[in-house]
C-alpha cells in the first residue's frame, strides 16, 4: 500500500526542494520516504531510535534495511549504539550520534525527595513484556520484605495493567503501589517524576529511553537494566545498572538505594548535571544543525555553528575512537 504513494511522495519533494530529508521509523512509508528522497537527489538521514533488528521477532526489519544504503547519514542514539549500527547495518555510508533531546520544565531545580522513611520508586513506559514490569514487581516483592517503607508508582498503559495489579496482589504489596494511569501534558510528567525519589527502567531492550532523559532532567537517580544505550546515558555515577531479567538483582539495588540518602543524592545530582550535558536542548540542538549543515552542504560544520563553541561529548563518536566508558 506505502508503494503506490512512491510517485506522489518522489513529486512533492521535487517540488518543495528541502535541503534534507530526516526519517526516523523503519516502516514501509519510511522505504518510500528514503527511496523518493534519494530518486529525488534529496539527501536523506535515518536516525535510528532503537537497535537494528531489535526487538526480536521484527523481522520486516530486514526489509527496511535494504533502503539504508540509499541514506546520506545513518544516526544513532548513543556511543554504543553506533558499535551496533555499524555491526548490524555494515552496507550504510555514514554513522553519527543524534541523542534525544527532551525540554523539561524543572529548568535545573534540584527536587527536595521523600524522608528516609518513605522510598518511591516509579516507572513510566509501555507496561508491556519488554519494558519489564513484571519483573519490576517481582523486585518490589522481595525488597519490601527487607524495607517495609518502599512505594512503587507506575505511570503508562499496555496489555500487563491487569496482571501488574494482580501480581502486586498476590505478593501483599497492593496498599504500596499506586498505578497513575497515562501523561499527556507535560505538567502531569513533571508531577509524576516529583513524586519519585528513585526511577526504574527494567526493559529487555532499549534504546535510550526517554522517560530515563526525563527523569535525569529532575534530578532523579536511576536504576536501569544494562542494555542498548542505557549505560551511555547513566554513566558511572548517575545510576545502577542490573541485568535484564533479575529480579534479585534488581530488588538488591533498590534497597541499596533506599538505604543510602547520601548515594541518593550524589546519584540524583549527577543525572541532573548528565541532562544537561547530553539531552537538554542547549546540549543537542548545536549538533542537529552541524549534522544537517553536513548532510545538505549548505554550511560549515565545525563548533562555531552552535555560536558558543560548543560541541556535544558525542559528536565524535562516529569516528570509532570512543567507547562507552570514555564518554561516560
Amino acid at each position: 500500500m506505502a508503494k503506490r504513494y512512491y510517485s506522489h511522495c518522489r513529486d512533492f519533494l521535487e517540488k518543495q526542494k528541502p535541503d534534507l530529508v530526516h526519517v526516523m521509523t523503519p516502516d514501509a512509508g519510511a522505504m518510500v520516504m528514503i527511496r523518493a528522497g534519494f530518486d529525488a537527489g534529496i539527501p536523506v538521514i535515518y536516525q535510528e531510535l532503537g537497535i537494528p533488528f531489535h526487538p526480536p521477532g521484527f523481522e520486516y526489519y530486514g526489509e527496511f534495511a535494504s533502503v539504508l544504503p540509499l541514506c546520506s547519514e545513518v544516526a544513532a542514539l548513543s556511543p554504543i549504539l553506533i558499535a551496533d549500527c555499524r555491526e548490524k547495518l555494515a552496507g550504510t555510508k555514514s554513522l553519527s550520534v543524534l541523542p534525544i533531546m527532551s525540554q523539561e520544565l524543572s529548568n535545573g531545580e534540584h527536587v527536595p525527595r521523600h524522608p528516609e522513611a518513605k522510598l518511591t520508586f516509579g516507572f513510566a513506559a509501555r507496561m508491556e513484556e519488554l519494558k519489564g514490569p513484571l519483573v519490576l514487581m517481582e523486585a518490589m516483592g522481595i525488597a519490601y520484605q527487607q524495607y517495609e517503607g518502599l512505594c512503587l508508582n507506575i505511570a503508562g498503559d499496555g496489555s500487563l495493567r491487569q496482571k501488574i495489579a494482580a501480581r502486586a496482589k498476590a505478593l501483599n504489596i497492593a496498599s504500596q503501589y499506586r498505578y497513575h494511569g497515562v501523561y499527556t501534558h507535560p505538567e502531569e510528567r513533571c508531577a509524576f517524576m516529583r513524586s519519585l525519589d528513585v526511577f526504574v527502567m527494567p526493559s529487555f531492550t532499549e534504546g535510550t529511553p526517554n522517560s530515563i532523559v526525563e527523569a535525569m532532567a529532575h534530578g532523579i537517580p536511576i536504576i536501569a537494566s544494562h542494555v542498548g544505550g542505557v549505560p551511555d546515558m547513566i554513566g558511572a555515577d548517575a545510576g545502577v545498572l542490573v541485568p535484564p531479567g533479575d529480579a534479585n538483582a534488581l530488588a538488591q539495588a533498590m534497597l541499596r538505594l533506599a538505604r543510602d540518602p547520601d548515594l541518593r543524592e550524589s546519584m540524583g545530582r549527577a543525572a541532573q548535571e548528565r541532562y544537561q550535558r547530553y539531552f537538554s536542548p542547549q546540549a543537542v540542538l548545536p549538533l542537529i544543525v552541524q549534522t544537517y549543515q553536513r548532510v545538505s552542504g549548505n554550511g560549515h560544520c565545525d563548533a562555531r555553528t552552535s555560536g558558543n563553541g560548543h560541541l556535544h561529548p558525542w559528536a565524535e563518536a562516529a569516528n570509532g575512537n570512543s567507547g562507552a566508558a570514555k564518554m561516560s
